[in-house]
């Protein structure tokens, strides 16, 4: 009986991807205090906030004005919020973004985001660039 070849063993799954996976099938989880977030990065940069998302509460300062009024416009949007907690996926225009409109403040690094296997979206977007360029 031959079994098919994996070309991805036990011992490299921090420095490759599948080939049939793509970047925008794969999802990153971000949780702080009680924000817990989870999303898809697209091709083009923009970041996907799934369903299900819980964000903080509260904002601080730290947010430039039009990040806080942006925000205030999406938790006032009752077809998208209820109870701090994100009723449909939603579009933002970075990873950045996301995890402003989350936690209520800056505080983002692409090591937020991290994968089920604990994968940065900082190295999968390395990977897929060397991928790419081989």
């Amino acid at each position: 009986v031959f079994e098919p070849i994996s070309t991805k063993s036990n011992t490299d799954t921090d420095n490759t991807i599948d080939k049939e996976d793509n970047i925008e099938n794969i999802i990153f989880h971000f949780k702080q205090g009680v924000a817990n977030a989870k999303g898809k990065l697209r091709s083009d940069g923009c970041f996907i906030l799934l369903e299900g998302t819980r964000i903080n509460e509260k904002t601080t300062d730290n947010n430039s004005s039009k990040a806080i009024k942006f925000r205030q416009e999406l938790m006032d949007d009752n077809d998208y919020i209820e109870n701090y907690t994100t009723k449909r996926d939603r579009l933002f225009n970075s990873p950045a973004q996301a995890i402003s409109f989350v936690l209520g403040y800056n505080g983002y690094s692409k090591a937020n985001w991290v994968t089920d296997d604990g994968r940065t979206l900082k190295e999968i977007e390395s990977i897929v660039t060397n991928n790419t360029a081989t």
